[in-house]
């Protein structure tokens, strides 16, 4: 029988639990604890976990989760995300009529990394005089990745920036595209998002940005770990170019 829990402070040790018995796959859990908002919402049935941050994010499974009941339950459930096999059957009991947005994702672990060369420019870390335009562009990645605008992106680039957020400056010093970190957790640490804006790309710079970000968690003596659109066949060569391996798949699927 799933227990359901709702205080803070029980999630996160539950997040931490998890993310200790396998960092790479339970990277999405490694991260969930600093968004966890009024509406954060927990179940723990047996050694499987589900956690919703936010009213407006996507329940996040672990395992094999097939108590349909506890998610029904989950006030304004806006979605899952977990492996496919698991995320289908649920997501066929629990739509309810509503439009089912899905993204598959590879889940990426890096093997060893190679800088790309011969990108123009130069890779600073971002600081507080950068937050409108780490803004800007989270909200576009949300848009363009998610095909939502409703999130709260800004408190997320806000984080990102105090957490690890790495710009990618062109020749003349202009930021072109950035690359997120997040903290080390179970030996592990993830990057994203990635974003260059769609005039910008091409030439480069998501690659090099995201190449500064990898080494930046090497530096912390942690394994890089990210998560990324596999229907986007572009950002897939790209990290498999400078050394990432894939691990695995996710869907996530949005209700609407």
């Amino acid at each position: 029988m799933t227990q359901v829990f709702y205080d803070h402070a029980v999630i996160r040790s539950l997040l931490d639990r998890f993310v200790a018995a396998d960092p790479v796959s339970g990277t999405m859990f490694g991260t969930l604890g600093p968004m966890l908002s009024a509406s954060a919402w927990a179940g723990l049935d047996g050694d499987r976990l589900a956690v919703r941050t936010g009213a407006e994010w996507p329940v996040v499974l672990s395992g094999d989760w097939t108590d349909v009941d506890a998610l029904r339950a989950v006030a304004g459930l806006r979605g899952l995300n977990g492996r496919p096999d698991v995320v289908e059957p649920l997501v066929a009991k629990l739509h309810d009529g509503r439009r089912v947005q899905r993204m598959a994702q590879g889940l990426y672990r890096l093997e060893e990394l190679i800088s790309p060369t011969g990108v123009l420019g130069t890779a600073v870390r971002a600081d507080t005089e950068h937050r409108d335009i780490a803004r800007e562009w989270f909200n576009l990645f949300s848009v363009e990745t998610f095909e939502h605008d409703e999130r709260d992106m800004a408190q997320v680039a806000d984080r990102a920036i105090s957490e690890g957020l790495w710009l990618w400056l062109n020749p003349i010093g202009e930021p072109v595209s950035c690359a997120a970190r997040r903290p080390v957790a179970g030996g592990c640490a993830r990057i994203g998002p990635v974003y260059t804006p769609r005039e910008r790309r091409g030439r480069g710079y998501g690659s090099a940005a995201t190449a500064t970000a990898t080494a930046d968690v090497l530096a912390d003596g942690a394994l890089p770990v990210l998560f990324t659109d596999l229907a986007n066949q572009t950002t897939n060569k790209i990290y498999r170019a400078i050394g990432y391996g894939f691990v695995e798949e996710r869907l996530v699927a949005t209700f609407d």
